[in-house]
Formats: C-alpha cells, structure tokens, sequence
C-alpha cells in the first residue's frame, strides 16, 4: 500500500511539472519570446504573423511565421518587392505586420488576397512613390472572389449575372494601423473590386499628387473607420481627397460606411461622389461622425467644395449624420448636390461661409442641424445656409444662427420649409 501511494504521489507531481512546462512553452510562443538564428548571425523574434516586415541596420527584410528570411533590400531587391512577397505569402490568408519604420515604396503595392496589412500605428510609415498610390488593394486574375462560396448549395438557382457580379470581387481584405505619408508627393490607397473589406485606423498625410482613398468601381459593403486624412489631394490633377467614382459597367460603388473619418485642409475637393459621362452612379453612401475643415487661416480658404456629390442613385444617394462642417473653400458649399443627386443631412454642426448649395433636379433633406453664423471671407461668400435653385428640399427641424435671410430657395421643385428656429 505505501509502494502504491508513492507511485501516486510520483505521477501528480510528473503531471505537474508536464502542465508549468506546457505553460512556459505556450507563453513563450504567444508572446513572441521564441528566438531562431537568421543567417548565423542574429536572432530574431518570432511573433504569430504569416509575415512581419521590419528595418534592420539600413535594409528592410521580410520574415516568415517560421522565423526565415525570405526577402530583404540587403539583397538587391526593392521596399516594394520585400512587401509585395509578404502579401504573396498569404494566399491563403494570414496577416503581414509592418513594424514601426518608414517605408519608401519604389512602386505600389498590390493586395489581391484576403488578408490583413497592419502596422504598429503612426509609427509604420509608407511613403507611396511620386504619382503612385503606396497600397493598391483590388481584386487580379489569383485572387479568391466572393462567388467561390457564397451561393453555398444555392448557386444552381442563381442567375448568371449575379454569379458573374460576384466574380469580380476580392472579399475580406483588412487594412489597419499604420501611415501613409506623401511628403508632397503620391497618394493613398486604391480600391475596385472589393466587397466585405475593412480599413481602420489610418493616418493619410500630404499626398499632393491625389487622393488619399481612391474607390474606382465595385467596392461594396465595406467600413472606412478612424481615419485621418491631412492636406491631400491635388488641384493639378483634378483628384479629390476622398473619390467615390461612377463607373462604365458592372454593378456600382455601394452600401459603403464612413465612420469617424477626418477631412482636413484639402489641396483640392474634399470628397468627391460621382463623376459625369459614366452611367453607374454611387448609391447607399454613409458618413457618420466626421470632422470636414477647409483651409486656414482664412485668407488662405481655396474655392473648392468640402463635399461635392456630382453624381448619385436619386433614390439612394448619400446620407450625412452626426458630423461637423468648417470653412469651405470661399463662395463654395460644405456640401453641394450637383443636378438630379440626392443628399440627407441630419444632426449636423455647421461652421464658416456657405453651408448647402443643391443644384437643379437635386433632393435635399436637412433635418435637425445647428448652421452657425456665418463668415464674410473677402466678400466671395453670400452668407447662406442653404441654397436651392430648382431643388426639391425638405427642410425641418434646424437650428440657424443667422436669421431667416440665410436661407433661399430658388424656383422650388417642390419645398418644405417647416419648424425650424432662427435667432441670432
């Protein structure tokens, strides 16, 4: 009997070592404590990306989940072809970390699989080369697209030109955490063919060659969150910060989400919705939470919208809630709806010269929005907050420091007018 409860004894405490030992091993893991030799010369972390790019005495590498080398600038080859193998190894998902660094592309960078890009914040910085865009995030001849999985046993019951619709989308695409920062020069993220893709947490700075988002063609059900866009856009150009374009065929731009999203000191047009001469328009477009300013001080204010919506659905057009509005350019609107557009602003603060312009054939929808006083900037502003000229408007519920001269309505379509306050 005390044989028997010494083995017991012996096999509890076996047992308990075994559990302490599976424990460090997992914390060493998980935490990236792992350590393997690189090249016989220095030893690297291994942390549970598919992928990490890091800066390294002068020269940016790219190393694998498994602690090997498998690119660097040591041997020849560019930034952009470093990060271009990392997005490559994730063909079957995964993510790529960029450390902290700054990251001068040569060329863009093509994110064709559904994967996540992530940096370690403000601190990973790429810098998109002259007239290029630093990431180019668009469905190519190897990406998966949604009609791969998403009929389910379904797909024999739908019909081809939705199978084919779905065939040119890329899905499942992350972007978050890190900096795009032109110097002057370049431009931000490009974007067509996308469908169920999120993009958070982003810094877009100065890229003066163009926009910092550019969503050419079917980019459907997709987030844009906490992203900070700061001097971009380009007059010479003719591109806005922020261009959500028609297009020729396929199905159009849609169900795209805008939360906490900053606009701020555009070069040229804020944010562009539409564009003539194409025969999709944008539809179910949404902003919510976000800050639009023009420049400052105001000598210096450029005369060019905040957000100019040229072409839209005229039943589902674009929706403004819960944001602020500050100095447009001089004798232009903070948000104006070019001919046969529509637009809901609700729950809006409005700041500086001339608030809502809508051109003829437009629908305008203001209801519960404060429109500040507004600013005479060297006489190019006419001191209204909403203009209509042949619109139809609805107009309720707002709040106009300026008194009831601030509002015209022009040649009204059909107008109501009704339980507003105006004081000064």
């Amino acid at each position: 009997m005390k044989r028997q409860n010494l083995y017991q004894e012996y096999i509890m405490v076996k047992k308990d070592i075994l559990v302490v030992i599976a424990l460090l091993f997992g914390m060493c893991v998980f935490s990236g404590c792992g350590t393997v030799g690189v090249m016989g010369q220095i030893n690297h972390r291994i942390v549970p990306y598919t992928a990490i790019v890091f800066r390294e005495g002068g020269n940016v590498f790219l190393m694998d989940s498994a602690g090997v080398i498998r690119a660097g600038t040591d041997k020849g080859q560019s930034v952009s072809e470093v990060i271009q193998q990392a997005v490559d190894l994730c063909k079957d998902g995964g993510e790529v970390r960029i450390k902290a660094g700054e990251y001068r592309l040569e060329r863009s960078v093509v994110v064709d699989y559904p994967c996540t890009i992530s940096g370690e914040g403000r601190g990973t910085i790429l810098v998109p080369p002259a007239n290029q865009f630093a990431l180019c995030v668009k469905k190519t001849q190897r990406s998966p697209v949604l009609s791969d999985w998403v009929w389910g046993d379904k797909k024999g019951k739908i019909p081809q030109w939705l199978d084919d619709l779905c065939a040119e989308r890329l899905y499942g695409v992350n972007v978050r955490s890190l900096a795009i920062v032109g110097y002057g020069h370049g431009k931000g993220i490009y974007l067509k063919g996308l469908s169920e893709c999120n993009f958070a947490d982003l810094w877009i700075h100065v890229t003066n060659d163009g926009a910092a988002l550019y969503l050419d063609s079917t980019v459907m059900e997709t987030e844009f969150r906490n992203i900070h866009c700061y001097n971009n856009g380009s007059l010479e150009n003719k591109e806005a910060t922020l261009v959500i374009d028609s297009q020729q065929e396929g199905d159009s731009n849609n169900n795209l989400h805008f939360d906490k999203v900053y606009i701020l000191l555009p070069s040229y047009i804020g944010v562009q919705i539409g564009s003539e001469n194409k025969k999709y328009a944008p539809r179910l477009i949404y902003f919510s939470h976000c800050f639009f300013h023009g420049w400052y001080p105001l000598e210096y204010l450029a005369p060019y919208d905040l957000i100019r919506i040229q072409h839209s659905d005229f039943q589902r057009g674009v929706t403004i809630t819960e944001s602020r509005f500050t100095l447009p350019g001089a004798g232009c609107a903070a948000v104006h709806l070019g001919p046969d557009t529509l637009a809901q602003v609700s729950n809006c603060n409005f700041g500086g010269p001339d608030y809502i312009r809508a051109e003829a054939g437009a629908k305008l929808i203001a209801t519960g929005n404060c429109f500040n006083t507004p600013i005479n900037v060297n006489a190019h502003t006419n001191n209204l907050a909403i203009r209509a000229e042949k619109a139809e408007t609805i107009i309720q519920n707002n709040i106009f420091v300026a008194g009831p001269d601030c509002v015209r309505i022009e040649e009204p379509k059909h107008s109501i007018l009704e339980s507003n306050i105006f004081t000064k």
